[in-house]
């Protein structure tokens, strides 16, 4: 039997023991919050949503109004079927606030992005 493995590979396992050391550092810290799947798919959408628009045209403005327009859909768009029918949320925004202003979920979003929705509390006494 061979036991032999292709450089390839080797040069790979050489240098992941070499950078074995900055790998470990986080568990030194065993309260710290460690990133996770949803995160880095939610960071993947968004890299590839910058991919598409050949990331930052024109002014910083123009710049910001794309990413938080890409935010706005990715918070209001409904979810898939599936996470819809098992949890009975139609979108993230009704997810993490657990109550919706409407059925639809573009109204949502228009309620929400012009302070139709805003809750304030009472005003300070003069």
């Amino acid at each position: 039997m061979d036991n032999e493995v292709p450089d390839v590979i080797s040069a790979k396992i050489k240098k992941l023991r070499e950078n074995l050391p900055q790998f470990s550092q986080t568990y030194d810290f065993p309260g710290a919050h460690r990133t996770s799947n949803m995160v880095d798919r939610l960071m993947q959408r968004m890299a590839l949503h910058l991919f598409s628009t050949k990331y930052f045209h024109g002014t910083i403005k123009s710049a910001s109004l794309s990413i938080r327009a890409w935010a706005l859909i990715q918070n209001f768009a409904p979810l898939n079927p599936w996470t819809v029918k098992q949890k009975g949320y139609v979108s993230s925004f009704e997810s993490v606030n657990e109550f919706k202003y409407h059925e639809n979920w573009l109204h949502n979003l228009l309620i929400s992005g012009s302070l139709g929705g805003l809750r304030a509390g009472p005003q300070n006494p003069l």
